[in-house]
């Protein structure tokens, strides 16, 4: 049976994902309404400035799935960093306390 921290755990997840995905969806939509505004400034009717718009940012999911990946390859990187600097931070402790057991004056 599940414990009720690995369902708390599971639902935050889907809870930050859905926002992830919202926050993503206002993004988009942002980026295509300044496009659409710069279109129009030039000139262009508001239903030619859309579809021009759309065309110069590309798929909408096509966008999604790219920043999606990206950020899951800054989220490698980051845990990997943070690996690292934790393994170097434990290996120098281990070599600080074997440097300071061998110059004890009990080792002499």
């Amino acid at each position: 049976m599940e414990s009720a921290r690995e369902t708390w755990r599971r639902l935050t997840r889907l809870w930050r994902r859905a926002e992830q995905e919202s926050g993503l969806d206002e993004e988009i939509r942002f980026h295509i309404e300044k496009q659409i505004e710069k279109n129009i400034a030039r000139g262009m009717g508001p239903e030619e400035a859309r579809r021009d718009a759309l065309v110069r940012f590309g798929g909408i999911e096509r966008v999604k799935e790219w920043t999606r990946d990206e950020v899951r390859a800054a989220a490698r990187e980051i845990r990997g960093a943070l690996t690292d600097a934790q393994r170097t931070l434990v290996g120098g402790r281990r070599a600080s306390a074997c440097g300071a057991g061998s110059s004890s004056p009990r080792s002499r």
